[in-house]
């Protein structure tokens, strides 16, 4: 059934409200404030001083961070969630590992990563999912690693460090609001519709294997993901909500040049839905400055989630 234009202009209110309460979330409570990665390499090096048997480099790296988060999107294709859910516990994570407790918890050992990784996603899960894991069952992920009792004390620790804070605005929820701001009015067919949410999601979930995009405004990367997506299927109506959009995030259009080649660079070295990536890749002017490596691509993760133990070796 249609939507009349009077109940189209509620929702968008609606959504412009819910907008404007994560923008508030998002610049206070829910940013990831620094290269955590880098300062732990700092860390390392001035505990070694004082402590010679101190890791010369932490163990952690960008390629645990991607490993764990496409074990996470594994379990959630497994369970049947979203996989919001993954963006959000990546989110704690990256989070809890840019405080000082967070860093010296996890950062120099890699199987308390994944211990936090696993519990940030046991945590997300109980939140926001109907059907929560049970912790029991986490741990057996690991095969004799992790036990309920670490789950447990983990999500404790990562508790206390983020302040209780561990609901954050995704750029998948942020894009969602700002879809329903393209009014029903505007003369598009109803499939390109249904193919911009879909190449705005797909770019968003390849995007949380990025440590650098991490650092992103979630709000911009959605309005990144947008616009990619519109300016790939030659959107008529893509300028007007440029503006718009602009204004309602306070945010420049061409600010999120970097943003917006970041997605498409992250989704070209993607093997798993190629006929998004070519669409997007292909299409987009603003991918005309970047060339992808040639025979480089992340291979996909296994779609049973059976183990943990040997994606961080």
């Amino acid at each position: 059934m249609a939507t009349s234009p009077d109940n189209n202009v509620e929702e968008m209110d609606e959504s412009v409200f819910r907008i404007r309460a994560m923008l508030s979330q998002e610049t206070s409570v829910y940013t990831l404030q620094s290269n955590y990665l880098l300062n732990a390499s700092v860390f390392a090096t001035s505990r070694r001083r004082s402590r010679p048997g101190f890791p010369v480099t932490p163990p952690v790296d960008a390629s645990c961070r991607v490993l764990m988060a496409k074990w996470c999107n594994s379990l959630c294709d497994f369970c049947k969630y979203d996989r919001d859910v993954t963006a959000a516990a990546m989110s704690c994570v990256d989070r809890f590992a840019s405080t000082p407790s967070g860093m010296e918890t996890i950062l120099m050992d890699r199987d308390r990563y994944q211990l936090a990784v696993m519990t940030g996603l046991y945590l997300i899960a109980k939140i926001q999912q109907g059907e929560a894991l049970d912790p029991e069952s986490v741990a057996k992920l690991s095969r004799g690693k992790h036990s309920k009792a670490d789950i447990e004390n983990m999500e404790m620790e990562m508790l206390v460090g983020l302040q209780w804070r561990v609901n954050p605005p995704t750029p998948w929820t942020f894009a969602r609001e700002l879809l329903n701001l393209i009014p029903t009015s505007v003369a598009m067919e109803e499939d390109t519709r249904e193919r911009i949410y879909e190449l705005t999601k797909y770019q968003l979930e390849v995007a949380v294997l990025d440590y650098d995009l991490s650092f992103s405004r979630s709000s911009e990367l959605a309005f990144g993901a947008i616009l990619n997506a519109m300016e790939s299927l030659s959107v008529d109506f893509a300028i007007p909500f440029e503006t718009s959009v602009s204004q309602l995030l306070k945010t420049e259009v061409h600010q999120l040049r970097g943003i917006r080649m970041g997605l498409l660079k992250v989704i070209s070295e993607d093997a798993s839905v190629q006929p998004m990536c070519a669409v997007l890749t292909q299409r987009t002017s603003v991918m005309a400055s970047y060339h992808a490596p040639k025979n480089d691509s992340f291979s996909c993760v296994n779609s049973s989630p059976k183990s943990v133990s040997a994606t961080i070796q």
